[in-house]
């Protein structure tokens, strides 16, 4: 008899939908020297990976951060050619070579050359946070307007809730 419970809750359990809710994180922007510090709860910083994780689930934001993302590809292989182009003469002169400073200023061009991709990234990746954060719970019911309407309904006369 503890056998048929079993298999009867075993298959009840299996059959039964399962439902969740899908939780919400905002996340606060707050202004840094060069672009913005993102944070969950006002404690966690986040890197640029964990904010377009987050913004996966606001498809509006996850397609504004994908065009940020391509930003960050530029400014990467700029910065980080541009680095090394400067930093290779400074450490010939730290140590007493002969440095090449026409291969530094190319450096610093293409240093420069990153900072309109630095710009553009910078805003869209808030334009993609402000999207997720109006597309929040929260701000949808604040958003929202609901009315009370007194009048006819399919029974007769009563209230009508409209959203």
């Amino acid at each position: 008899m503890k056998l048929f419970y079993f298999i009867l809750a075993f298959i009840l359990l299996c059959a039964s939908e399962s439902k969740a809710q899908q939780t919400y994180t905002p996340i606060t922007t707050q202004k840094a020297f060069i672009g913005y510090r993102f944070h969950t709860n006002g404690q966690k910083n986040l890197s640029p990976q964990e904010v377009i994780a987050l913004l996966r689930t606001n498809p509006d934001a996850h397609a504004l951060a994908q065009k940020a993302r391509a930003n960050k590809v530029f400014i990467d292989i700029l910065g980080g050619a541009g680095g090394l182009m400067v930093g290779y003469p400074l450490g010939a002169a730290m140590a007493n070579g002969e440095p090449d400073w026409t291969l530094a200023s190319v450096g610093a061009g293409l240093i420069l050359a990153s900072v309109p991709f630095t710009i553009k990234y910078n805003k869209k990746i808030k334009e993609a946070v402000d999207t997720y954060n109006a597309g929040s719970p929260a701000a949808q019911t604040q958003n929202s307007s609901t009315s009370l309407y007194i009048g006819s309904t399919h029974h007769g006369v009563g209230f009508t809730l409209a959203f």
